[in-house]
């Protein structure tokens, strides 16, 4: 074996070889989710509407261009209108995402879905910016309705151990549909024009929603976290009650994780809309492309973004079962590669450059939107998880307000390139604090199944006319990194008068302050 300053090529082979074996085998488990209780079909159900969804937007992502020339846009219009139906979009999931942690959800999404489509339908006959505005803020609107509930779903479908799988899978819908989109709908638009591929495309999403309101069927909440904590399957199907809107928001942002990817969220605006709207301007308008030729260009990414996303969704369910602080490390050291690949884009390399860098950031950039679902779905009690997916749209509002009118000036001043710089920090940055919240995943993820075994208990004792004022299940704290409590569990009756006795350092304050929500 050739060895040189300690350096073995056997063992760095036998490493890699080893690493390879280890996704393989966590990749074939992707059959394991057809044994969970409801089995595959409300995935493929919900699946499928991501497809057909995002095929729609990404058709008229497409045609932005074309769209601009026909009804006399500019560039400056195209960009505020995608800014407008963005944030119609994130003021409507609030709503949405409050009227489906108390009812039922799954018939709203086929019904959604149909509404979504016929506003893309009318979309297609549109003969103004007026026009186009208010049937894309109906579309979204629409599309936001179903969108909001379809992580709380998948969520309450399948288990913790198995969600990472999911919603890798479901996040497919992206990398594949937007390429698979570009790669038709670019000639659909040069042969037939962007009204008819509109209009197909659209005209699918309705068939689509018919097919989602007939078949799927509603889970209960929380019935999966409830199993995983050792309650009975009698106690597991009873429901948490579901909260008011401020108590929904004050138990969201307690959670420490949540609080980091929100800030993340925040902070990645100006890279999102650089390598985004900008870039899909800049391949039509600084590297002269066609819509056919756009499309040629995206394909190559049709298979890195499969393979990114599938490979970081097996690392998530893996990492959530045995070292769940490297979760929130795999999602921000994929999401730093990307941004670095990325960059290259801001020096206006030629356009094969382009198409591979382009292919390998997707490789690296397609784990991100779906393991923060995951990651969501894990950190966040059953009773209030449609609101945090609507919470964490809330904040992409500085996208459309702060960040889209200040790139834009950028872009008015110096142009396309200087765009993509500006953006690249930002992405940097939004990398590194998902990164920082790695040793706050696995508590944050204890503590929502905790919270789903307290409201179990308070109502089980209200029926046995038992009533609890107070209820703590596996409480912890820590200071510094030196842990203070250790899976505490407390209950007080009504009428019951406890004393809290303890020597000096024993816990009893730092209890009653985690009672109280001022220690974490």
């Amino acid at each position: 074996m050739a060895k040189r300053g300690g350096f073995s090529l056997g063992k760095v082979l036998g490493d890699t070889g080893r690493q390879v074996k280890f996704l393989v085998g966590e990749v074939r488990n992707y059959g394991d989710l057809r044994q969970t209780p409801y089995g595959l079909r409300p995935f493929m159900i919900i699946t499928v509407l991501s497809l057909v969804l995002t095929f729609e937007g990404q058709a008229i992502n497409v045609a932005q261009p074309e769209i601009g020339q026909d009804l006399g846009i500019s560039i400056a219009g195209l960009i505020g209108l995608s800014s407008f139906v963005g944030a119609i979009g994130i003021i409507a999931g609030i709503a949405v995402a409050y009227y489906f942690d108390r009812h039922k959800r799954a018939p709203w999404i086929g019904i959604g879905t149909i509404l979504s489509g016929f506003a893309g339908m009318w979309t297609s006959q549109a003969n103004s910016y007026a026009s186009v505005a208010s049937l894309q803020s109906l579309d979204q609107g629409a599309t936001t309705a179903i969108n909001t509930p379809f992580g709380s779903l998948l969520a309450d479908y399948y288990p913790p151990e198995a969600r990472g799988r999911v919603f890798a899978l479901r996040g497919l819908a992206g990398p594949i549909i937007a390429v698979a989109a570009a790669a038709i709908c670019g000639p659909s638009i040069d042969a037939f024009g962007w009204r008819a591929t509109v209009f197909v495309t659209a005209g699918v999403v309705v068939a689509a929603g018919f097919w989602a309101l007939f078949t799927l069927r509603e889970p209960i909440r929380g019935f999966m976290e409830r199993r995983a904590m050792g309650a009975t399957d009698e106690l597991a199907l009873q429901e948490d009650e579901p909260l008011s809107l401020g108590e929904s928001w004050r138990t969201l942002l307690r959670v420490r994780t949540l609080r980091r990817n929100f800030i993340s969220t925040a902070v990645s605006g100006p890279f999102d809309l650089a390598f985004g709207l900008f870039f899909i301007l800049m391949l039509s308008q600084f590297y002269g492309l066609t819509a056919t030729e756009r499309s040629l260009l995206f394909i190559p990414s049709l298979i890195t973004g499969f393979l990114g996303t599938l490979v970081g969704g097996a690392l998530i369910d893996y990492f959530s079962r045995r070292r769940p602080a490297q979760v929130m490390i795999t999602v921000g050291m994929f999401g730093l590669v990307s941004t670095i690949v990325a960059s290259v884009l801001a020096f206006g390399p030629p356009i094969w450059v382009v198409a591979v860098v382009y292919a390998i950031s997707r490789f690296f950039g397609g784990l991100t939107g779906p393991a923060r679902g995951a990651i969501y779905s894990q950190v966040t009690p059953p009773n209030v998880r449609s609101m945090s997916f609507a919470m964490a749209g809330v904040f992409q509002l500085p996208t459309f307000i702060i960040w889209t009118p200040l790139m834009f000036a950028v872009f008015g001043g110096f142009g396309f390139k200087t765009v993509l710089w500006v953006g690249i920090p930002f992405g940097i940055i939004s990398a590194i604090i998902d990164l920082s919240a790695a040793p706050l995943f696995d508590v944050d993820r204890r503590n929502a199944f905790s919270a789903a075994m307290a409201a179990e208990e308070i109502r089980r004792s209200r029926a046995a006319d038992d009533a609890k004022l107070l209820v703590c299940r596996d409480v912890c704290v820590e200071y510094s990194g030196v842990q203070v409590l250790f899976n505490v569990d407390l209950d007080v009756r009504e009428g019951e008068i406890i004393a809290l006795l303890g020597t000096n350092g024993a816990g009893k304050s730092t209890l009653l302050r985690a009672i109280c929500g001022i220690s974490e």
